[in-house]
């Protein structure tokens, strides 16, 4: 599938959700004024969280950051490195494609929306697990978790389809929170706390 084909329904989705919230507002308006305009701001906080970043990455072969955010963790199990990331309330919370590669698998864990700080740590979270390799056959995994403020998940790439680093690739409403695991060989180059950009801040590499 191409790029713009991909881009095209990913937009075409944020659109939608744009369209159903602006038709609430429309009700809620009509239905009674002071509440319509509660509404509107919530619909301005809406837009303002689905807003789309275009940075100039650090360099061409790390991993870059998928979202605006701070390192909350840093993890070693043996055998891999995980980097756990969280954006705050007012950031984009748009996701965007760490490397160049294909889309190896992708899958849906049904689970509990448990709070942020041990959603990372329970094996029955709500999650998406995208595993991605690129065309040196790198490999990684993002887990995309679902927390009590984070109920709205979506990663419009399926198994097979290329993505193009930098470039839109989910969001996750409210307060976005990823998991990237690395393969041992991988060298963290982020610390615990440190605030990173979206397609910008390299995070990783080999």
């Amino acid at each position: 599938m191409r790029r713009d084909t991909i881009n095209s329904r990913f937009h075409r989705l944020g659109f939608s959700v744009k369209a159903i919230t602006a038709c609430i507002v429309a009700f809620f308006v009509w239905l009674y004024l002071p509440l319509g305009v509660l509404a509107f701001g919530c619909f301005l906080y809406l837009y303002l969280l689905l807003r789309h970043v275009a940075r100039t990455p650090a360099d061409k072969t790390s991993i870059l950051s998928p979202i605006d955010g701070r390192v909350v963790k840093i993890e070693n199990d043996g055998d891999s490195t995980q980097v756990t990331l969280m954006s705050d309330w007012l950031g984009s919370q748009m996701i965007y494609a760490p490397m160049t590669g294909v889309v190896h698998d992708k899958l849906w864990m049904d689970g509990l929306y448990l709070p942020p700080n041990v959603a990372t740590e329970a094996s029955d979270a709500a999650r998406f697990e995208v595993y991605m390799r690129d065309h040196d056959d790198r490999a990684i995994i993002m887990k995309l978790y679902g927390t009590h403020f984070t109920r709205l998940l979506h990663v419009p790439f399926e198994e097979g389809q290329s993505v193009m680093r930098g470039e839109p690739f989910g969001f996750a409403l409210l307060r976005a929170q990823i998991t990237i695991h690395f393969p041992q060989d991988f060298k963290i180059k982020v610390s615990e706390g440190e605030y990173c950009l979206a397609g910008q801040t390299a995070i990783a590499a080999e």
